[in-house]
């Protein structure tokens, strides 16, 4: 199983930089990146919704 984060657009992208350095397997969007606005990802309250 894929861990998968959506991050906010007000967070410095470095964090998504360093968390793909240590931990490759993960999937890290940002909003407003063209992957993430084709991606059905619910968010509600910080958890991933099914």
């Amino acid at each position: 199983m894929t861990i998968k984060y959506l991050l906010d657009e007000h967070i410095p992208l470095v964090y998504r930089t360093q968390m793909l350095q240590r931990y490759p397997q993960l999937q890290v969007w940002v909003i407003g990146d063209p992957c993430a606005e084709g991606d059905r990802v619910v968010i509600r309250f910080g958890n991933r919704v099914r």
